[in-house]
C-alpha cells in the first residue's frame, strides 16, 4: 500500500515522458477479467460495459486510497503556492474524463496496458498545457496502477481545496441539465441549510427520469424519480 509520504515524494520528483496516444491502446494479454478497484467487466476494447455494484468494504477501500492520493496532491499544491491552478487542471481533466468514452475506458479497463494508460494520460495532460506538478501527478496514478481511481482522487482534491476556502462542494445529479437560475437557487438553497458558501458541480444522468441526486461529502440525498421507483418495486416485492 502506497504511503502518502512515498506518493508525494515519487510525485514531486519523478520525470515524466510525454508520448502521443496511441492508435490503439494495446490490450493486456488477459482477455476478460474484473478489475478488483472498479468492479467492472470489459468484454474488449471498445466493446460493452458491464459494471456491478460495489461491496461496502471494496468501495471503502477504493475512496480511501483515492484520499490519500488527493492528499498528498493538495499538499504539495499548497506548498508550491499553486492550489488554484491546480484546482483548475483537476476541473479539467474531470470534465475530459466525462466527457470522453475512449479515455474513461482506457483509464478503468483492465485489458489495457499500464504503460499505455500512463501513456495516454500523460498525452492528454501534455494537450490541456496542465501544470507541471499535475502532469507528474497523473503519471504517478497510472504507473502504480490507480488510474481507474483518477476521477475520485479528483473529486476528493477538489473537496479538500473546497474546504480550505471554508467552503463545501456538491455534487448535483439531474435528468437534464440545469440552468443558470436553477443552478443559483439550489446553490443559495444549500448554502442556507449549510450554513457555508456551496461550490456545485452538476452532472447529467437522463435515467434518473425526475428529482436530483444531491452528493455531499460521504452523505447523498437521492429525491430521484428512479429511487422512488426502485423503493416500490422492493415494497411491492414483499407484499
Amino acid at each position: 500500500m502506497e504511503s502518502r509520504a512515498r506518493a508525494r515524494a515519487i510525485c514531486r520528483g519523478r520525470r515524466v515522458e510525454t508520448r502521443a496516444i496511441p492508435r490503439r491502446i494495446r490490450p493486456c494479454p488477459t482477455r476478460d477479467r474484473r478489475s478488483p478497484a472498479q468492479g467492472r467487466v470489459f468484454a474488449r476494447p471498445g466493446g460493452p460495459v458491464r459494471e456491478p455494484v460495489l461491496s461496502a468494504s471494496s468501495a471503502q477501500g477504493f475512496q480511501e486510497a483515492a484520499d490519500r492520493y488527493a492528499s498528498a496532491l493538495f499538499d504539495l499544491a499548497q506548498e508550491a503556492g499553486s492550489l488554484a491552478t491546480i484546482e483548475s487542471d483537476a476541473r479539467g481533466m474531470l470534465a475530459a474524463v466525462s466527457q470522453s468514452d475512449d479515455l474513461a475506458r482506457a483509464l478503468t479497463s483492465p485489458l489495457f496496458a499500464v504503460e499505455d494508460k500512463s501513456s495516454a494520460i500523460v498525452a492528454v495532460a501534455k494537450a490541456m498545457k496542465l501544470d507541471g506538478l499535475t502532469s507528474n501527478f497523473l503519471g504517478l496514478v497510472a504507473a502504480n496502477g490507480r488510474a481507474a481511481a483518477l476521477p475520485m482522487m479528483l473529486k476528493s482534491f477538489l473537496a479538500r481545496a473546497a474546504k480550505a476556502r471554508g467552503a463545501v462542494r456538491a455534487e448535483i445529479a439531474s435528468p437534464a441539465e440545469l440552468s443558470p437560475d436553477q443552478r443559483e437557487k439550489l446553490s443559495a438553497a444549500l448554502q442556507r441549510a449549510l450554513g457555508r458558501p456551496v461550490e456545485i458541480e452538476t452532472a447529467v444522468e437522463p435515467e434518473l427520469i425526475g428529482g436530483l441526486v444531491v452528493k455531499i461529502g460521504s452523505k447523498m440525498y437521492d429525491s430521484s424519480v428512479r429511487s422512488k421507483l426502485n423503493a416500490l418495486k422492493i415494497a411491492l416485492k414483499g407484499a
